[in-house]
């Protein structure tokens, strides 16, 4: 089903197969692209849940999110076109997360499956390389389902570019590995403990101020950047909704969060509730001791895994919903606070969105 407008900007579609992470091949999943004339199919991929582009180079990496963990490597074009070109394993077991080094040199991978993060280099075309560094951890956490060794849940260049992040849902740390100028990173991280059972999971970077969702407390955390030392510490932590403690209702996990700075200097954040099946809009306070202020909760489709902003109006959100089986999108009014879907389209389990041009994302400029 289609309603509404459609995008300006193309973006990329990862899913996963119809029967959810870790089942078999089957019709519908694979590498999708979102153009002019809706969504496509393009490339079979088995449990694409996450890619990212090449921030120069015509290429666009998708994990294979399965227990023999890979990264395929695909060359595309403008008009969605994706032609698979490698595919190299990750390193670890169901990688959930990547993410491209400014340089273009290395692509970092983190694997949940076994809390391995790794970083595997790049040649100039963007094409992977037998370069691997692999970072292993130990550790867990007092959640006994979710936190009995380490999950790596994503990979986040710090404030200054000068560590690699990786959020570790299992162990309830920020692991900060230091980069060399191209983005190769050392094997003894920087350790930034969180509260324990709260689960780390995606973070966004405002200055010296880093935001994290905390998956298994249904919060957002607040932590102020120390360059000196690679640590982050926790200012405060915020429900992802208004809901309250034993007010009834599913249970609610936040999954991806997003920085947008509008062109009148203000900022907003915006997080993914799945279960509350929201997105929750902050309003940044960059005072001297940063803070967020909850300002709108919009419903969305079914299971919100991952979103983008997009620069068009005054802006759009671009939701992946996972058990909607759509792809919504969502405007902005003019306080930021996202108004309901204007546009629903039909992609079976999408799981990421990635804009086709850098330039198409808000980004904190």
């Amino acid at each position: 089903m289609t309603s509404g407008a459609t995008l300006r900007h193309p973006l990329w579609l990862g899913t996963y197969p119809p029967g959810g992470a870790g089942a078999p091949a089957g019709s519908g999943e694979g590498l999708w692209f979102l153009g002019a004339a809706g969504p496509v199919q393009v490339a079979p991929s088995p449990s694409p849940s996450f890619l990212a582009a090449h921030p120069r180079a015509p290429r666009l990496y998708a994990v294979a999110e399965q227990v023999d963990g890979a990264v395929a490597t695909f060359a595309v074009t403008e008009d969605g076109a994706a032609t698979p070109l490698a595919t190299v394993r990750s390193g670890g077991t169901a990688p959930c997360h990547l993410a491209v080094h400014p340089s273009g040199r290395w692509l970092y991978v983190a694997n949940y499956g076994d809390g391995v993060a790794s970083a595997i280099g790049l040649d100039d075309a963007g094409n992977p390389t037998s370069d691997v560094v692999l970072l292993r951890h130990d550790g867990s956490g007092p959640n006994a389902d979710r936190q009995a060794g380490p999950h790596a849940h994503s990979c986040t260049l710090s404030p200054g570019g000068t560590h690699l992040l990786v959020a570790d849902l299992g162990t309830d740390q920020l692991r900060a590995y230091p980069l060399d100028a191209e983005g190769r990173p050392g094997a003894q991280p920087v350790l930034s403990d969180l509260p324990p059972g709260t689960g780390p999971r995606h973070v966004a970077v405002d200055g010296e101020t880093l935001y994290v969702t905390l998956e298994l407390s249904d919060e957002v955390a607040v932590l102020a950047w120390d360059a000196a030392t690679a640590r982050a510490d926790l200012l405060s932590r915020v429900p992802t909704t208004a809901r309250r403690p034993g007010s009834g209702g599913p249970a609610s996990f936040p999954s991806h969060l997003e920085l947008t700075v509008r062109d009148d200097g203000t900022a907003l954040l915006d997080v993914g509730v799945r279960g509350a099946d929201v997105i929750s809009t902050f309003a940044v306070h960059r005072d001297d001791v940063p803070s967020l202020d909850l300002i709108g909760e919009c419903p969305t489709a079914t299971w919100p895994r991952h979103f983008v902003a997009v620069r068009e109006g005054a802006g759009r959100v671009v939701v992946a919903g996972e058990r909607a089986h759509q792809v919504v999108v969502h405007e902005r009014d003019t306080t930021g606070v996202l108004r309901p879907a204007t546009v629903r389209l039909d992609v079976p389990a999408p799981a990421c969105v990635v804009p086709q041009r850098a330039s198409s994302v808000v980004e904190n400029e």
